[in-house]
């Protein structure tokens, strides 16, 4: 009798185990989709109050760019993955974003301007309700390249792509100036910085490109909003 009870117990506990690891697992990546919804391009001022260093001249206000974008994940037979396994998560999208920073509108001289270059990662993406579709990310233009190369904020003076990828493929590629934005590849061409010569300035290798400049909120000073507010960022200690 102490035999089946032990052997019912095994089975049991097996059970609960793959009840649980399924509960854990993520959505298969080819599952997932994504739609911009709205995005939102403004700057944000940070009036320092640390206590002083002697010697250092006292900080003063500065104004970093944001830009947020709001999205939407779709996820392929949502209800059926929920009843199957409890609940669905996306284990990972990776934000790969190109900014320009331009005073001209048109014809721009590409000695002008600077490109920004970044990879965010988000993980573990909650998808158990329809309601929790809807998500929100945001990347920061540092407020010194802000001056430089547009004096003060505007705007109008902020060309940008982004590029969503699911399990290293490209599931949505978006292209906007400002607040206006499209998906389209034929709306993309009429949102794309060019310069006088008809070069794409987001790809074209006659700019300055870095990869500093540009952050998450994680790497900004932004990084005490919590992620309760937004998703989970992957931080760079998690790639070693």
């Amino acid at each position: 009798m102490k035999t089946l009870f032990s052997v019912a117990g095994c089975i049991i506990a097996s059970i609960l185990l793959m009840s649980s690891a399924h509960a854990q697992r993520g959505v298969r990546d080819q599952d997932v989709a994504a739609r911009i919804l709205k995005v939102d391009v403004f700057k944000e001022v940070i009036d320092d109050k640390y206590p002083r260093i002697k010697g250092i001249s006292e900080s003063q206000k500065k104004d970093y760019g944001i830009i947020l974008v709001e999205y939407e994940l779709g996820i392929k037979d949502l209800q059926r993955q929920r009843s199957d396994v409890g609940g669905v998560y996306v284990n990972e999208l990776e934000f790969e974003w190109k900014v320009i920073l331009s005073a001209e509108s048109k014809n721009i001289d590409p000695n002008d301007v600077v490109r920004l270059e970044t990879t965010i990662q988000y993980t573990d993406l909650k998808v158990h309700e329809a309601k929790d579709r809807k998500k929100q990310a945001i990347v920061v233009i540092d407020q010194r390249l802000i001056e430089r190369y547009l004096s003060k904020f505007d705007e109008d003076g902020v060309w940008w792509e982004l590029r969503i990828r699911c399990g290293g493929k490209t599931i949505l590629t978006t292209r906007g100036h400002g607040k206006d934005f499209s998906s389209s590849d034929k709306e993309k061409a009429e949102l794309t910085p060019v310069s006088k010569d008809k070069k794409n300035l987001l790809t074209s290798e006659d700019v300055y490109a870095r990869e500093d400049g540009l952050s998450s909120r994680l790497d900004s000073p932004f990084s005490w909003y919590g992620d309760e507010n937004l998703e989970r960022i992957k931080s760079k200690q998690d790639n070693r």
